[in-house]
């Protein structure tokens, strides 16, 4: 079997277009972001890096000094 670059670059390019308009609906599932225009959006997203993290990680603790927000896509945090 074989797949064209053309083609390759086709199906890159529907699987990209869904990944973002995945995570715009994310983001606009929250009132802020509702006025957001979708360049806006896009704009905002392509400064968002994807992170996973382990049962038990600590994003930060209390009094830390933050540089990042961070926006919990799939699973729960617990605040202690």
């Amino acid at each position: 079997m074989s797949l064209t670059k053309e083609g390759y670059e086709h199906i890159l390019g529907e699987e990209q277009k869904q990944i973002i308009k995945n995570k715009m609906n994310f983001f606009l599932q929250f009132r802020f972001f509702k006025n957001f225009t979708d360049s806006g959006l896009i704009s905002m997203l392509s400064s968002l890096r994807d992170i996973s993290l382990k049962k038990g990680d600590i994003i930060y603790k209390e009094g830390d000094n933050v540089d990042f927000v961070y926006f919990i896509v799939d699973g729960e945090v617990e605040l202690s």
